[in-house]
């Protein structure tokens, strides 16, 4: 499908709803790259970024950028290509009013805390433990990015989107009884995990209200869970491990990042720099209305 044009019937709107597809593989900074340079090339606005990719509960694989595989995946790489289009989500932004970028975290994130010392992912491996920080860090790096644009349309959030009956996760789910089979308990999660997962479409739900819901225009960030926002981990608000987890992924990335990006958020007296050790005001809890939640 990669490159072409199809037709995917009509959208809310009734007209012909078309969708481009284009290379990505978030196991390698230069594939993310690549695809970058290749979007801007093309003078297009982007209103809605959503960081929905990602891998879970695998056995240890190096990249071939030499980092674990889930950290990449479901960071590094989210990272680098939310950094490289901050500029056409920015003019998008002056134009519009309204952008948003959404991270995909996941309740797990909760299993985890902060340790800046296992980013790459290899040292002290655990399948058990290394899909919550990455979790972990979506929820961090969406605070940190808002932080640095302050001034700009841009929305950003984070959300646990529920456990999810689809093909990955059916894949996944095989996955964990195989490689945890002495582990009792994790086998029956895993076995029970179909008959209270939910639909692809509930899945989906609070992905879309936070992408589109115009109540969520806020510039400020917050964590949603069931279309309604509501609080993360003490360690996820921690603004001075998010300023850690900023330049740590900085460096990690900065053979990829354009001379500007790298100027604007990475040289010293970048935003990043003297990081606050502060915890974030916890976010309001008040449901949306019913009629905006899906």
């Amino acid at each position: 499908m990669k490159g072409e044009l199809s037709s995917v019937g009509e959208g809310a709107s009734g007209k012909d709803v078309k969708l481009e597809f284009m290379p990505l593989d978030l196991a390698s900074l230069s594939s993310v790259k690549q695809f970058t340079v290749a979007f801007l090339e093309r003078n297009l606005p982007l209103h809605i970024l959503i960081n929905n990719a990602g891998i879970a509960w695998l056995p240890l694989e190096k990249t071939e950028d030499g980092y674990e595989l889930h950290m990449q995946v479901n960071h590094l790489s989210h990272f680098l290509l939310t950094l490289e289009l901050l500029p056409v989500l920015e003019s998008t932004g002056r134009e519009t009013g309204d952008v948003r970028v959404v991270f995909v975290s996941s309740s797990t994130h909760s299993w985890a805390s902060w340790d800046p010392d296992s980013l790459t992912g290899v040292t002290n491996y655990s399948r058990l433990k290394t899909y919550p920080k990455t979790k972990l860090y979506n929820i961090m790096a969406a605070h940190a990015f808002q932080r640095r644009l302050p001034d700009s349309a841009i929305t950003f959030s984070s959300l646990h989107p529920g456990m999810v009956s689809s093909y990955p996760s059916e894949k996944v789910n095989t996955s964990i009884v195989q490689g945890f089979s002495d582990f009792k308990t994790l086998k029956y999660l895993a076995g029970s995990f179909m008959w209270v997962a939910r639909t692809p479409k509930e899945g989906a739900a609070t992905s879309i209200n936070c992408a589109v819901n115009p109540q969520l225009n806020s510039r400020q960030c917050l964590y949603y869970d069931s279309c309604r926002p509501t609080n993360s981990s003490a360690d996820s608000r921690n603004e001075g491990y998010q300023e850690v987890l900023w330049e740590k992924s900085i460096e990690m990335v900065k053979h990829f990042l354009s001379s500007a990006t790298l100027a604007k958020y990475g040289g010293a007296g970048s935003p990043s720099s003297a990081p606050p050790q502060t915890e974030q005001t916890e976010p309001k809890t008040t449901p949306l209305p019913a009629e905006d939640s899906h």
